[in-house]
């Protein structure tokens, strides 16, 4: 009897062991052949030929574990979603945990398999690689290099999992991560360090610095292994959020102790990074830091934190939106936790500036100044004010969405786009017509649009050079604005209740 029915299903499904073992030997043979040609051809020094393909072998086990892995992983879900074998899979006696789990091993075992197979031909080629490091160096970075290699891969494949299991496997994430680490990991990490502790770039730089000779940088090494414990957390946070998706697909896809779990890391996880930021400013991406100012790496790190904190305000809007519901239909649904789902945007405009304080506080002596600014009652009041706000109109405008039909992403990024990031698109724009594209960047804190943006105004708090009134009432009459559409949007809920003949509406 298997322990996992699916995982039995899925390792069929890519061919059987047959095909697994049948993969696993011609891949080692074409490295025994083709390794064994090069080292006669080259038979002078062999550490050149083994430097090569440990690289070949390096590139296999990335392809391997963090393209082609997820991508069947996906393929996977997509498939079980267009035949309907996913309604079998929720209706079976199977946890959502086993669910997971038969998704995450059964479709990469072909490629777990030829993953083991290349530790064996690495092994070999680690031991005759000479570049100034001893054996058990060069030994130490190879399996150091392999931890990391494994926790960024369950990062990735738990990430893309989530992202199928929620969308019925149209999401393809794997596109996306090969996008941004290919192209925006360098640009993004000096924005944003903490990124170091999710993509591995960091902990990637520390492991391929032991094969250039020298000791390894003790600083940058206890950032890879930062790196491993953040992308470990999330590993565990997106398993539970898709165990629970796959029992009950019409809830959110985060509940709201999950989504402030997820809130909490993250916070954590950009504090970290302004922590450990002097690791790489003495490696090659060094004048990129130096480039950026340090209330650039704040603004920064709390706009990914605000978009990751959507997650948490998209739940409690659906919730408030079922409870409101649930209380039209008679069913028990207190007024307490109704109110505490519309609190939710004071709950995370504390986070917010609980963690603009945490990277303040870790940036010092840079930011000591920024702090000062940051601290005085206005500039304060004007920020608090302004997230607030903000996440006030988010919040009515996905219940908005949640409650004519509509799609809750795509309501998020209307609001984000036309509230929070046109200001400063018509402030750019008429920069460009006015003085040029070399005067851009002026724009940025001190446009004539750009305060009417909770960013604008966290900007203005930031730098200190302007006051931000004229912009806070603007967003307040915004503000206003969305309360009253969802006060409308409530009370249209209610009149639809009562219009329907068949529902009693609670006494």
């Amino acid at each position: 009897m298997s322990v996992n029915p699916l995982f039995d299903v899925q390792v069929r499904l890519s061919g059987g062991w047959r095909v697994c073992y049948l993969f696993v030997v011609l891949y080692l043979a074409l490295i025994v052949g083709f390794a064994t040609l090069t080292y006669r051809l080259n038979s002078g020094d062999p550490a050149p030929v083994s430097s090569a393909w440990l690289g070949i072998v390096s590139a296999s086990q990335g392809f391997f574990l963090l393209l082609a892995g997820p991508a069947s992983i996906r393929k996977a879900v997509l498939r079980d979603f267009q035949t309907g074998m996913i309604e079998s899979h929720r209706l079976s006696p199977m946890s959502g945990y086993k669910v997971v789990l038969g998704y995450l091993t059964g479709p990469v075992v072909i490629l777990v398999a030829l993953y083991a197979a290349s530790l064996l031909a690495g092994g070999y080629f680690v031991t005759r690689v000479a570049l100034g490091l001893t054996a058990g160096q060069a030994i130490g970075a190879w399996w150091g290099g392999q931890v990391c290699l494994l926790t960024l891969a369950l990062f990735f494949s738990t990430l893309v999992l989530l992202g199928a299991v929620a969308s019925a496997g149209k999401a393809n994430l794997v596109g996306v991560i090969i996008v941004i680490s290919a192209f925006g990991g360098w640009a993004i990490l000096p924005l944003v360090p903490g990124v170091a502790l999710l993509g591995g770039v960091m902990s990637g730089n520390v492991l391929w610095s032991f094969f250039g000779g020298g000791a390894p940088n003790v600083g940058a090494a206890n950032v890879a292994a930062y790196a491993i414990l953040a992308q470990l957390v999330y590993s565990t946070i997106f398993i539970i959020a898709t165990a629970q998706r796959v029992r009950a697909p019409e809830r959110p896809l985060f509940s709201m102790p999950l989504a402030f779990v997820l809130l909490v890391v993250t916070g954590v996880v950009l504090i970290a990074g302004i922590a450990l930021r002097a690791a790489l400013t003495t490696g090659p991406l060094a004048r990129s830091f130096a480039d950026v100012g340090e209330w650039i790496q704040i603004f920064s790190g709390l706009l990914t934190f605000m978009v990751i904190a959507s997650v948490m305000l998209t739940t409690a809007a659906q919730d408030r939106f079922q409870l409101d519901r649930s209380a039209l239909l008679g069913d028990a649904a207190p007024a307490a936790a109704r109110r505490l789902r519309s609190a939710t945007p004071l709950l995370l405009t504390a986070m917010t500036l609980g963690v603009a304080f945490g990277m303040l506080r870790v940036m010092r002596p840079d930011g000591a100044q920024i702090a000062v600014e940051l601290a005085k009652p206005l500039t304060l009041l004007s920020v608090v004010a302004a997230l607030a706000m903000s996440f006030w109109v988010d919040f009515n405008w996905v219940y908005i969405g949640r409650a004519s039909g509509k799609n809750l992403s795509r309501a998020l990024l209307f609001s984000w786009g036309i509230l929070k990031l046109a200001p400063f698109v018509a402030d750019g724009l008429l920069t460009w017509l006015s003085s040029g594209l070399n005067s851009m960047a002026y724009s940025m804190g001190r446009g004539y649009f750009a305060p009417m943006s909770p960013f604008g105004t966290l900007i203005i708090a930031l730098i200190g050079e302007r006051t931000p009134w004229v912009g806070l009432i603007i967003q307040a009459a915004i503000a206003a604005f969305f309360t009253w559409a969802g006060r409308r949007a409530r009370r249209g809920l209610g009149n639809f209740v009562r219009s329907t003949p068949h529902v009693a509406p609670a006494a």
